[in-house]
């Protein structure tokens, strides 16, 4: 796992007890690292000796390869570079194909005579805690990590332990809130003493199988989504109307981030679209970097994942996620540029298709017809001008009418050479959609609302919601708009929005 080892926030051996705990064991130990919390069990000792496993892992230039480095920077001309400037010219010459030199993951050997080594008033030399020889697992023994390769070894095989507390709850947890909006334990990632499970045999049977399983993820998610606890309604009765704890009904969340935008532009792409977006992840909002982004497409994306409440990825913890709702949320959905040009975009978009089954698709073509008719006009002009030109050309009295007719044809030709740009560029253009106000017959005007519910909302729509949206559809002057507005209307339900 080289890309969690080498974050810039766990470079740190203290960082990376915090991250690995949080990551892991679902533990917050960031008290025990100044001091004993009053409500947790952990102790700044037991902080200390649990950091021991993480002091000799190291992401940079490996000592034992720095040599061979230096002579590889040398060898691309790039060693008077330091720095970022290293790191761009190194991240340029990768994009013309050339071999460059790279960090790395790496663990330094352990030295035992030096975490003994005392210096001459009979104490521990200053730093020697730095790689020290044994570490303690958080609520476990102790392990003399000194002559292992890499320590990190025994905190894998100590996740994997049936008697570890931690792990197996821990995923489970997570695992249970990403379907409920709620964790067994809540916060999920918040495993102490002082907040206990809503359910704990609950857990234990998830915890205790998950183990059993050898760790299955579809086992797991099998488990919960077969379950009847998942399968309960969102509506309520009289006897659960008020929990928000023991899951005795379905709570309704709004959709993550990520989520919620590639479900905006996959229910506003045409059957081709969604295809390409299936078969590419870098399209996906799921898929785009955290920062660092330049891109103009790629940051507009950011801004409605940010408003939404996507993880900064700044630091462990889970609330650096949010779904509360917020009135910008909202203006987005109505309002934003990004949702029209998602609804409307040329060639790719749902509407474009149904307007190509309506036949309101303008092609090239077509738009380029009254450009050629204009061109064939001027082509006439100029080659009556030039007939003129050479008549006059001829006669010496006539130089006036001349210099004027030679004027006349050098505007044509002129104007000749625009129309014919405008030509070419009409004939490279886009097909678009233009008005359509023929009425649409009833067998068709069912089959766009209906695809347009299943494509949004995932379920067919109900008999007064096709009423209604026929309805509009037929009093629409021009069809086209009223299937944007149709469109528009059902991304703008609570429905769509939320996970039920």
């Amino acid at each position: 796992m080289p890309y969690y080892w080498a974050r810039r926030d766990f470079r740190n051996p203290d960082d990376r007890v915090l991250g690995f705990a949080y990551t892991f064991l679902g533990i917050r130990i960031q008290c025990a690292q100044c001091h004993k919390h009053p409500f947790d069990q952990w102790t700044q000792t037991d902080f200390k000796d649990f950091r021991g496993f993480f002091t000799r892992v190291n992401f940079g230039v490996n000592p034992e390869s720095k040599k061979e480095y230096a002579a590889m920077v040398e060898e691309l001309g790039a060693d008077k570079l330091r720095g970022n400037q290293l790191n761009r010219e190194l991240s340029q010459k990768v994009k013309r194909g050339e071999n460059v030199p790279f960090m790395e993951v790496y663990v330094t050997k352990g030295r035992p005579e030096a975490a003994n080594k005392k210096n001459k008033q009979g104490k521990k030399q200053r730093g020697n805690n730095q790689s020290p020889a044994t570490a303690k697992l958080l609520g476990a023994e102790v392990v003399e990590i000194n002559e292992m390769q890499d320590p990190r070894t025994a905190l894998m095989e100590w996740l994997r332990r049936e008697d570890n507390p931690y792990f197996a709850k821990a995923f489970v947890n997570r695992v249970w809130a990403s379907y409920f909006n709620r964790g067994i334990i809540e916060p999920p990632d918040d495993l102490n003493l002082a907040n206990p499970p809503s359910n704990a045999p609950l857990l234990d049977y998830l915890s205790r199988e998950f183990v059993n399983h050898n760790f299955d993820m579809k086992w797991l998610h099998r488990e919960i989504t077969n379950s009847d606890t998942y399968q309960r309604s969102w509506k309520t009765n009289k006897t659960n109307e008020l929990d928000e704890v023991n899951f005795s009904h379905y709570i309704p969340h709004r959709l993550p981030a990520e989520v919620l935008y590639d479900a905006i532009h996959q229910a506003t792409a045409s059957d081709d679209a969604i295809d390409s977006l299936k078969n590419s992840i870098g399209d996906r909002a799921i898929g785009i970097a955290a920062s660092g982004v330049r891109n103009r497409v790629l940051q507009d994306k950011q801004y409605a994942l940010t408003i939404f409440g996507r993880s900064t990825r700044e630091n462990n913890c889970d609330c650096d996620r949010s779904v509360d709702p917020s009135l910008l949320q909202t203006m987005y959905i109505k309002n934003d540029n990004d949702v029209y040009s998602a609804i409307n975009r040329s060639n790719s978009s749902w509407l474009f298709q149904v307007g190509q089954q309506l036949g309101a698709v303008q092609k090239p073509a077509e738009q380029n017809k009254r450009a050629n008719a204009r061109m064939e006009q001027l082509k006439e002009q100029q080659k009556a001008a030039k007939q003129k030109v050479n008549q006059l050309q001829k006669q010496a009295d006539k130089k006036p009418q001349l210099k004027q007719a030679q004027k006349q044809l050098q505007t044509l030709t002129a104007d000749l050479k625009k129309m014919r740009q405008v030509s070419s560029k009409a004939e490279n253009a886009p097909a678009r959609l233009q008005s359509f106000e023929n009425p649409i017959s009833q067998d068709k005007s069912e089959e766009i609302i209906t695809k347009t519910y299943l494509r949004s909302l995932s379920r067919y729509p109900t008999e007064e919601e096709k009423t209604a949206a026929r309805k509009y559809l037929d009093d629409s002057q021009n069809k086209i708009d009223g299937v944007y507005d149709l469109i528009w209307a059902v991304l703008n339900t609570k429905e769509f929005m939320l996970n039920h």
